[in-house]
This record gives C-alpha cells, sequence and structure tokens, in this order.
C-alpha cells in the first residue's frame, strides 16, 4: 500500500514537472512570436511608404505610423475606414473587385490617388499582395507616393510633344544607320510617311552619306561624346 501511494506521488510529480515543462516551451514561443511581430512592426514603421493590412471585408486592421502621417487621421479613425474612403479614383464596387481577385492570390500593381484628411490628392503606386496576419489572411497594401515621378512624365511628355511638332527636322538614328525616331516636319518635307522612315537607313534620304562614312562619323562622334549632326536632304 505503502509503495502503491509512493507510485502515485511520483506520477504526479512528474506529471507536474512535465506541465511545467510544456507551460514554459508555449511562454518561450509566445515571446518569440511577440519579440518577432515587434521586430516586424518596427520594419514596416521604418518605410517611407504606407502601409495597410486590408481584411477581405474591405476593412483597415492595422497600419503603418507612416500611413497615420501621411493622411493625417488617428489610428483610431484608420481603423474604422477602408480603401474606399482613401482611394480619390476608384469607387466601393471597383475596390470590392480588386479585393476579391486577391483572393486568387493575385499580387496587384496600380496607379490611383490618394485622398488625405485635408482633401489633397496624391498620385500613388499600390503594391498588394496576400499575408497571414493573425493566424487569418488579410492584404498587406503598400502605397508609393509617386508625385515627384509624375511631374518628370509630364515635363517629358511636353518635351516629346515640342519635338513633335518642332519646325525643324528631327531624327533619332542609332548605329547600324537605321530612322529610330523622325518628327512630323521631316515627314512633310521629305515627302514620306512615319512608318516608310522608319524602314530606312540615314543614307537613304542624305546623298552625302554610306554606309562606311556613317560607321566613321559615328566612331568620331562617341569619342568625342556628340550626339547630333545636320543631314542634307
Amino acid at each position: 500500500m505503502a509503495e502503491e501511494e509512493k507510485t502515485k506521488a511520483q506520477l504526479i510529480q512528474e506529471l507536474e514537472t512535465l506541465r511545467r515543462k510544456i507551460s514554459d516551451l508555449a511562454a518561450r514561443e509566445i515571446e518569440q512570436a511577440l519579440a518577432k511581430e515587434k521586430e516586424h512592426q518596427q520594419l514596416v514603421n521604418g518605410m517611407n511608404d504606407t502601409a495597410f493590412v486590408i481584411d477581405f471585408d474591405g476593412n483597415f486592421v492595422e497600419m503603418n505610423d507612416t500611413a497615420i502621417r501621411f493622411f493625417g487621421y488617428s489610428r483610431d479613425e484608420l481603423l474604422s475606414m477602408g480603401p474606399q474612403d482613401i482611394d480619390a479614383l476608384r469607387g466601393k464596387e471597383e475596390i470590392k473587385h480588386l479585393i476579391e481577385g486577391m483572393k486568387m492570390g493575385e499580387t496587384q500593381v496600380f496607379e490611383t490617388q490618394h485622398r488625405t484628411k485635408a482633401g489633397d490628392n496624391i498620385p500613388v503606386e499600390v503594391s498588394s499582395s496576400l499575408v497571414t496576419y493573425q493566424g487569418k489572411p488579410a492584404i498587406l497594401s503598400i502605397a508609393r507616393n509617386i508625385t515627384r515621378r509624375k511631374k518628370v512624365e509630364a515635363q517629358l511628355q511636353l518635351t516629346q510633344f515640342g519635338i513633335d511638332h518642332s519646325q525643324i527636322g528631327v531624327f533619332c538614328v542609332d548605329d547600324d544607320g537605321s530612322i529610330q525616331y523622325v518628327n512630323h516636319y521631316a515627314c512633310e518635307t521629305l515627302g514620306y510617311s512615319q512608318e516608310e522612315l522608319l524602314r530606312l537607313k540615314i543614307w537613304d534620304i542624305d546623298p552625302r552619306l554610306n554606309e562606311e562614312s556613317w560607321k566613321e562619323y559615328r566612331r568620331s562622334t562617341r569619342a568625342r561624346s556628340i550626339t547630333s549632326i545636320a543631314v542634307s536632304y
């Protein structure tokens, strides 16, 4: 009987030791998970781009500090909102369609405009992908401010328009003499369509040039960093 009581006591002690080990292990795993989550949050908060975690009902469930500063809303205000509340170009139905597409594992990259609390519309490039957040599938949406890029694109378009409609002939010719670009004035002056000129070599329209002289000219201009030539036609 005494031996049986001793065996029961040992069993209880062993079970208690095992329980403590399991408890300690679970505590360490939770601690590691929290540390990892904190590290990830610090990384996201250090980004210059805005970042949102969005559930499949179209609600913001988390965001980084950059998003709070960028939009001018408090965290609580943003947590009561969704993409449809900040997208200045897309309506609720279109955003719903985008979210539905994410369920299929798509990665979406698109341009839009985000509206701040102050009412400013800012051009952004949005990249969205599937993630797991708090054990559930969700969408991580990162938006980059592309205001500077849009300004450069507008300037390039203006420059291109000026070249296209210049009152002098403008050609772009590659190393083998092929015409890669020609503006409207050159087409009108020569009587060719743009498509016809793009099939020609530069010496087909300038009687002073041939294949050998063009190659020599390109060698000399590369050495002197010259990128233009006067063409006679």
